[in-house]
Protein backbone atom coordinates (compact mmCIF):
# COMPACT_ATOMS: atom_id res chain seq x y z
CA UNK A 1 0.00 0.00 0.00
CA UNK A 2 2.82 2.42 0.85
CA UNK A 3 4.64 1.46 -2.35
CA UNK A 4 1.66 2.65 -4.38
CA UNK A 5 2.12 6.15 -3.01
CA UNK A 6 5.83 6.04 -3.74
CA UNK A 7 5.03 4.86 -7.27
CA UNK A 8 2.84 7.95 -7.73
CA UNK A 9 5.55 10.23 -6.38
CA UNK A 10 8.15 8.54 -8.59
CA UNK A 11 5.85 9.00 -11.60
CA UNK A 12 5.36 12.70 -10.81
CA UNK A 13 9.07 13.34 -10.37
CA UNK A 14 9.86 11.38 -13.52
CA UNK A 15 7.24 13.34 -15.47
CA UNK A 16 8.73 16.63 -14.33
CA UNK A 17 12.26 15.55 -15.17
CA UNK A 18 11.26 14.25 -18.61
CA UNK A 19 9.37 17.46 -19.33
CA UNK A 20 12.25 19.82 -18.61
CA UNK A 21 13.26 20.04 -22.28
CA UNK A 22 9.66 20.76 -23.29
CA UNK A 23 9.44 23.36 -20.54
CA UNK A 24 12.63 24.99 -21.79
CA UNK A 25 11.32 25.12 -25.36
CA UNK A 26 7.99 26.47 -24.13
CA UNK A 27 9.75 29.19 -22.13
CA UNK A 28 11.77 30.22 -25.17
CA UNK A 29 8.60 30.35 -27.29
CA UNK A 30 6.80 32.49 -24.70
CA UNK A 31 9.85 34.76 -24.41
CA UNK A 32 9.91 35.30 -28.20
CA UNK A 33 6.18 36.06 -28.33
CA UNK A 34 6.40 38.43 -25.36
CA UNK A 35 9.45 40.16 -26.84
CA UNK A 36 7.70 40.76 -30.18
CA UNK A 37 4.68 42.31 -28.50
CA UNK A 38 6.96 44.25 -26.13
CA UNK A 39 8.70 45.90 -29.07
CA UNK A 40 5.36 46.88 -30.65
CA UNK A 41 4.00 48.36 -27.41
CA UNK A 42 7.26 50.09 -26.50
CA UNK A 43 7.48 51.67 -29.94
CA UNK A 44 3.94 53.00 -29.63
CA UNK A 45 4.55 54.34 -26.13
CA UNK A 46 7.80 56.07 -27.10
CA UNK A 47 6.17 57.62 -30.16
CA UNK A 48 3.26 58.88 -28.07
CA UNK A 49 5.43 60.29 -25.30
CA UNK A 50 7.70 62.14 -27.71
CA UNK A 51 4.85 63.65 -29.74
CA UNK A 52 2.27 64.43 -27.04
CA UNK A 53 1.96 67.97 -25.83
CA UNK A 54 2.01 68.64 -22.10
CA UNK A 55 -1.54 68.70 -20.72
CA UNK A 56 -3.12 67.37 -17.54
CA UNK A 57 -4.67 64.46 -19.46
CA UNK A 58 -1.35 63.54 -21.08
CA UNK A 59 0.35 63.64 -17.66
CA UNK A 60 -2.23 61.18 -16.29
CA UNK A 61 -1.76 58.87 -19.28
CA UNK A 62 2.01 59.23 -19.00
CA UNK A 63 1.91 58.05 -15.36
CA UNK A 64 0.09 54.84 -16.32
CA UNK A 65 2.28 54.26 -19.36
CA UNK A 66 5.49 54.69 -17.38
CA UNK A 67 4.18 52.43 -14.61
CA UNK A 68 3.41 49.47 -16.91
CA UNK A 69 5.54 50.17 -20.00
CA UNK A 70 8.45 52.26 -18.72
CA UNK A 71 11.18 49.95 -20.09
CA UNK A 72 11.53 46.85 -22.23
CA UNK A 73 11.98 44.66 -19.16
CA UNK A 74 9.03 46.35 -17.44
CA UNK A 75 6.83 45.81 -20.48
CA UNK A 76 7.83 42.15 -20.72
CA UNK A 77 7.13 41.72 -17.03
CA UNK A 78 3.72 43.34 -17.49
CA UNK A 79 2.93 40.98 -20.38
CA UNK A 80 4.02 37.97 -18.31
CA UNK A 81 1.98 39.08 -15.30
CA UNK A 82 -1.05 39.52 -17.57
CA UNK A 83 -1.02 35.91 -18.76
CA UNK A 84 -0.23 34.22 -15.45
CA UNK A 85 -2.74 36.14 -13.35
CA UNK A 86 -0.34 38.46 -11.56
CA UNK A 87 -2.24 41.52 -12.72
CA UNK A 88 -5.61 42.10 -14.34
CA UNK A 89 -4.89 42.74 -17.99
CA UNK A 90 -7.86 45.13 -18.31
CA UNK A 91 -6.13 47.49 -15.87
CA UNK A 92 -2.86 47.21 -17.75
CA UNK A 93 -4.35 47.96 -21.17
CA UNK A 94 -6.09 51.20 -20.09
CA UNK A 95 -3.07 53.47 -20.63
CA UNK A 96 -2.54 51.94 -24.08
CA UNK A 97 -6.12 52.48 -25.19
CA UNK A 98 -5.70 56.21 -24.51
CA UNK A 99 -2.82 56.17 -26.99
CA UNK A 100 -4.68 54.20 -29.66
CA UNK A 101 -7.44 51.60 -29.81
CA UNK A 102 -5.14 49.55 -32.04
CA UNK A 103 -3.02 48.79 -28.96
CA UNK A 104 -6.12 47.63 -27.08
CA UNK A 105 -6.89 45.25 -29.94
CA UNK A 106 -3.28 44.02 -30.06
CA UNK A 107 -3.21 43.47 -26.31
CA UNK A 108 -6.47 41.53 -26.48
CA UNK A 109 -5.06 39.47 -29.34
CA UNK A 110 -1.92 38.78 -27.29
CA UNK A 111 -3.97 37.55 -24.31
CA UNK A 112 -6.22 35.36 -26.46
CA UNK A 113 -3.33 33.96 -28.49
CA UNK A 114 -1.11 33.13 -25.52
CA UNK A 115 -3.68 32.02 -22.94
CA UNK A 116 -6.05 30.10 -25.20
CA UNK A 117 -3.67 29.06 -27.96
CA UNK A 118 -0.12 28.59 -26.71
CA UNK A 119 -0.76 27.61 -23.09
CA UNK A 120 -3.47 25.07 -23.98
CA UNK A 121 -1.20 23.44 -26.55
CA UNK A 122 1.62 23.28 -24.00
CA UNK A 123 -0.72 21.75 -21.43
CA UNK A 124 -1.71 19.11 -23.96
CA UNK A 125 1.93 18.30 -24.67
CA UNK A 126 2.72 17.90 -20.97
CA UNK A 127 -0.34 15.71 -20.37
CA UNK A 128 0.55 13.52 -23.34
CA UNK A 129 4.12 13.12 -22.11
CA UNK A 130 2.92 12.22 -18.60
CA UNK A 131 0.58 9.63 -20.11
CA UNK A 132 3.46 8.10 -22.06
CA UNK A 133 5.58 7.91 -18.90
CA UNK A 134 2.71 6.38 -16.96
CA UNK A 135 2.33 3.70 -19.62
CA UNK A 136 6.06 2.96 -19.54
CA UNK A 137 6.03 2.73 -15.73
CA UNK A 138 3.44 -0.03 -15.75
Amino acid sequence: RVMRYFRDVRLMVSSIMQSLWSLTCASVLLFIIMFLFTVVFAQGVILYLTQAEATAEVDTIRDGVVLWYGSLFGTMYTLLASIVGGVDWMDVVRPLEHISMVYRFLYSFYIIFVVIGVLNVLTGIFVERAGELSGLDR
